[in-house]
């Protein structure tokens, strides 16, 4: 008799435990998706759709925002994402300005879906995300001002990209953009090559299978600052980059500055800065200074410049 009542008592107690874990995980789920308040600002875990993929994001809102500028924030090509500290940071202090901030991954990139596919361009329609991301953000209850693109690296070609075309955004900020594609990757002679952007999307995108390399060349080349040297922005382009970037990359971008035509175009460089502006690629090791740098040059360009609208189409693609 006892026996029985010890395994009786037993089972109650895996009943209660089990109850108190699946509770325990309902809270975390629930916290998981609940805004989380600092000190100036609020952000909330988001999620949007793009080619029926659920994208990952966080926004960011200041508090009382009244009317606002809002940042869209393109990450460049890393595993990390928006989640890389120099976003997440960048995120932060932008908000702390009072800036609106919608910060998300691009599909295959940390929390994001990988698509489908490897077989078309519109499996790796990085442009779509970026179009999605501002349609989300305007469906926010929120008096916004006007839309700014941030991009950096792949990013700030993404920005381009969409900015050219899309007569939502006022503003386009390009940081340490991807450039000479012509004669790293694309050009009859490259360097590089297709094949370098193959691996390097199998290794960031954790991809299962490889995409086509012709493939590969209609997904990035529209994407690369290269493929807008004959374009023409009516709206204003900031490009920043960082003192420490290799001489042929600071030669290639003032020369291509300077060719550009748009109706308001600034080029700056921050002192000590590399790629990724004081913070280490791999680890959550910063300069806080050049990051506040850089935080400060976007925050002055935006106040300081008025925005205008564009609508001018892309060039048509070649390959």
């Amino acid at each position: 008799m006892n026996k029985i009542i010890i395994i009786v008592n037993d089972l109650r107690l895996k009943t209660q435990i089990l109850c108190i874990v699946i509770l325990m995980l309902c809270l975390f789920c629930w916290l998981g998706n609940y805004p989380i308040t600092e000190e100036n600002f609020t952000y909330h875990k988001v999620k949007f759709e793009s080619n029926n993929l659920l994208l990952s994001g966080k926004l960011y809102i200041p508090e009382n925002p009244g009317k606002v500028d809002a940042v869209v924030l393109s990450h460049g090509f890393n595993l990390l994402g928006k989640e890389h500290f120099l976003y997440r940071e960048m995120s932060i202090r932008l908000a702390e300005k009072g800036y609106v901030v919608l910060a998300f991954d691009y599909r295959g990139f940390n929390q994001s879906p990988k698509p489908s596919g490897v077989k078309t361009e519109t499996d790796f329609d990085f442009a779509y995300d970026l179009s999605n991301a501002i349609t989300f953000l305007e469906n926010q209850n929120l008096l916004i001002n006007s839309i700014i693109l941030v991009g950096h690296s792949f990013g700030a070609g993404v920005a381009m990209n969409v900015g050219l075309k899309d007569k939502r955004v006022n503003k386009i900020v390009c940081i340490s953009p991807g450039r000479r594609a012509n004669e790293l990757y694309f050009g009859e002679n490259a360097s590089l090559g297709l094949k370098w952007i193959q691996e390097k999307m199998m290794q960031e995108m954790e991809l299962k299978n490889a995409p086509p390399l012709d493939l590969i060349r209609k997904i990035f080349y529209p994407i690369t600052i290269d493929y807008f040297e004959t374009c023409s922005f009516d709206k204003p382009i900031l490009f920043i980059d960082g003192e420490q970037e290799p001489a042929e990359d600071h030669a290639f971008l003032k020369n291509y500055f300077q060719k550009l035509k748009a109706k308001h175009k600034e080029y700056i460089t921050i002192p000590n800065a590399q790629h990724y502006f004081g913070v280490s690629a791999s680890v959550n090791i910063y300069d806080s200074s050049i990051l506040q740098q850089l935080v400060d040059v976007i925050d002055s360009y935006i106040k300081r410049v008025p925005g205008t609208h564009n609508s001018q189409v892309a060039p048509a693609d070649d390959f």
